[in-house]
């Protein structure tokens, strides 16, 4: 957010200027009309009198005359301009702690917005820095995941068709399948996490198969999996190696992020500067990204951000091309508040009566 959008009902540089004029300007016309009143009576009192009843030239010492009467609107004088020196003092102080009010919110709002910069650079390097085993890097990590997801989910929704498990619950041990993996230590971490679940080892040998690409032809019949099978053999890297390593700190610094964001009195950054700070942030993350968002909203490891709002409150997985998630169920239901760019993009091509129909120049 530039300097220039930030918000202040006070410019102090205008109102200092503007007001100690006014003041000053008051108190040298309010002076300068006592002295011409004092000069005009002085005058008045040494003329001659054309009443001898108010003679003063035959009172004495005309100096003493003088002195004695103007003496009070001398005195008078030095009150009002020490009054208005005091006064205009007064407000040139309120004038400046009001300024150093301004000055302090400014700062403060200047250190809370490069905090949240600094943690959304720290999301996008941690993104960058992100390897998997068969050389890819970057932001190319999230469309292979979205790959072992999507079909880690449907191995899961086959193996528990007889269960008539949920969308929901087949979502979140397919995450937590996905997250973990099924070798080494986090493999135990999976079977304390699927406990509850039934016929896990029948589940765990399925996935062991898949891994290996050693199912049994009776396995792949009985599990309807002859076609995600070969959609898996395609695949350049292995299933279920787990990607806490990669996702874990993403996870951690984007909770931060945007719980620090949040909490943030709305003194600092309303509702809608909040949205606008964080807005560069989602327009920076590919669609496979967001998808990673979405399912680990709906696991346990997500649970957090769920609860505080997160994602419908900044939008994050507005950008979603909705048909790539439609397998795990509907997203509207889940987060009916987002505001899909996906719809946008339907809506022109209705209103254009479909892509051939659209307003291109001829080839």
């Amino acid at each position: 957010m530039s300097k220039d959008n930030k918000i202040s009902d006070f410019d102090p540089a205008i109102d200092n200027k503007d007001t100690i004029a006014i003041y000053f300007i008051n108190g040298i016309l309010g002076a300068a009309i006592i002295g011409i009143l004092v000069f005009i009576f002085i005058f008045v009192i040494t003329f001659p009198s054309l009443n001898t009843a108010f003679d003063y030239t035959a009172t004495g010492q005309i100096g003493d005359t003088i002195g004695g009467i103007s003496a009070p609107f001398i005195g008078i004088t030095g009150i009002v301009l020490t009054f208005f020196a005091f006064y205009i003092q007064y407000k040139a102080n309120q004038i400046q702690f009001k300024q150093f009010g301004v000055q302090r919110k400014e700062k403060n709002r200047e250190y809370h917005e490069s905090k949240i910069l600094y943690l959304m650079q720290q999301n996008r390097k941690i993104v960058e820095s992100m390897t998997m085993s068969n050389g890819t890097v970057g932001v190319e990590c999230m469309a292979k995941m979205y790959d072992e997801l999507r079909y880690t989910y449907q191995v899961i929704k086959n193996v528990y068709r007889k269960h008539k498990l949920s969308k929901d619950e087949i979502a979140n041990i397919a995450y937590i399948v996905f997250f973990n993996g099924i070798v080494g230590a986090l493999g135990m971490v999976n079977r304390r996490l699927l406990k509850d679940v039934p016929d896990l080892e029948e589940l765990i040998s399925v996935l062991r198969g898949v891994r290996h690409n050693n199912l049994s032809d009776a396995n792949i019949t009985q599990y309807n999996l002859t076609l995600t099978i070969k959609n898996i053999s395609r695949l350049d890297f292995k299933l279920f190696d787990g990607h806490m390593i990669r996702l874990g700190q993403y996870f951690r610094n984007l909770f931060h992020l945007l719980n620090y964001t949040t909490s943030l009195p709305d003194n600092v950054f309303s509702a809608d500067e909040k949205y606008e700070i964080i807005k560069p942030l989602r327009s920076q993350m590919s669609s496979f990204e967001q998808i990673i968002i979405y399912f680990n909203s709906l696991s346990f490891y997500g649970k957090p951000m769920r609860d505080k709002n997160f994602i419908n409150i900044y939008q994050l997985i507005k950008n979603i091309p909705l048909p790539m998630i439609d397998f795990a169920g509907n997203v509207r239901t889940r987060y009916p508040d987002i505001e899909f760019e996906w719809d946008e993009v339907v809506d022109r091509v209705n209103n254009q009566d479909g892509i051939l129909h659209a307003d291109t120049e001829e080839i």
